[in-house]
Formats: C-alpha cells, sequence, structure tokens
C-alpha cells in the first residue's frame, strides 16, 4: 500500500508541528514552568462550587434558599459532606473555612454568600453568591485565576446560568466579601 499526501495535507501537518513547538517549548526552566502551569482545581471544591451548589439553586430554588437562610452554616456543611462522598476519599476537604453570610443590600435583595477553603487551584472558588433580585435568580462565582503575562494569581468574576453555561467576565475584585458583594450589584444592575 502507498499512501500518498496532498500538498494541502502536508502544508497542515507543517503547520499543525510548527504551532506545537511555537506554544510548548521542549525544555523549560522550572521558573518558566511555573508561569505557564497552574494547578488543577481540587475535585470536591470544583464540583461542589461549579456543579452540585448551582444545580441544586436552579432546581430546587425555595427550598434552597430558605434552609441556607434558616440554617446557614450547619446546612452548607452537611452539604459539602454530603457532595464529598462524590469523589474519592483522596479528594475530599474538610469544612475548615467553610462559611455563610446573609446579606440584604436592598429591600428586594437576598444574596447568600458561601465563603470556601483557600483556592489552590485554577477555578476554584473563594467565593460563591446566590443571588435573589425581585423574580431573578443568579448563581456568582469569585474564582482563582491565572496572569500568565504577569505570571501571577488574579481573581475571574463568573457566573453559572440555568442551562449550565459558565459566564466569565473577566478579572474580579479582590477576594474579599464586601468587593465580591459590590462586583455583583453592578453586574446585577447592568
Amino acid at each position: 500500500m502507498k499512501l500518498q499526501f496532498s500538498s494541502v495535507a502536508a502544508v497542515t501537518l507543517i503547520l499543525f508541528v510548527g504551532y506545537q513547538h511555537a506554544v510548548w517549548p521542549a525544555e523549560l526552566s522550572p521558573e518558566e514552568d511555573k508561569t505557564i502551569r497552574q494547578p488543577d482545581p481540587r475535585g470536591h471544591h470544583y464540583y461542589f462550587a461549579h456543579r452540585y451548589l448551582p444545580y441544586l439553586l436552579f432546581t430546587d430554588t425555595d427550598n434552597i434558599r430558605e434552609r441556607l437562610e434558616k440554617n446557614g452554616e450547619e446546612y452548607l456543611k452537611w452539604l459539602w459532606t454530603r457532595c464529598g462522598r462524590r469523589v474519592s476519599e483522596a479528594e475530599r476537604i474538610a469544612t475548615d473555612g467553610l462559611g455563610i453570610s446573609l446579606k440584604r443590600p436592598e429591600p428586594d435583595v437576598t444574596v447568600i454568600i458561601i465563603r470556601y477553603p483557600a483556592p489552590q487551584g485554577i477555578t476554584e472558588t473563594y467565593f460563591t453568591a446566590l443571588v435573589f433580585w425581585g423574580d431573578k435568580v443568579a448563581y456568582m462565582t469569585l474564582e482563582y485565576g491565572w496572569d500568565s503575562k504577569a505570571a501571577c494569581g488574579r481573581t475571574v468574576l463568573g457566573e453559572w446560568d440555568s442551562e449550565g453555561t459558565h459566564h466569565n467576565y473577566g478579572t474580579g475584585p479582590e477576594p474579599s466579601e464586601e468587593a465580591f458583594l459590590r462586583s455583583i450589584l453592578t453586574r446585577m444592575k447592568q
């Protein structure tokens, strides 16, 4: 069997091989490697903040709101532990650092802010918020991100919608509840 490459295939192969070498050099010093690669999110942290809690919010809105407002941290820690059963025992994270704050910045606005154990990997959250704005419901995130040009961490403001789509709004505020709340209010008024 004789293989023949068309000129398009040959050019495509050259471009692909050239692209790989241009983007990922074969040898990186340990310092250069740190500016490119960041740890992946831990399964328990990611799954709870980005999948489990948004799912509960959008499928059982009234129940999750009532339980978090009424039983706060106790219910939150129960959910966290329950969610941890979905990951391997080695990936489970203790409830240390997990907390909740209830904010009512305006008469028809309730924001339940969830504090997380300190993020260690890209997309792990500092905070998430369940936002009840009149008849609107939103799920906002303040995530750990990485600025590869500056080779340093940053925050990223995001949102999960009821369809399961993640929206990235770019660099977020400093990782404090007050700054996160201000960003949420600004975003919701747009």
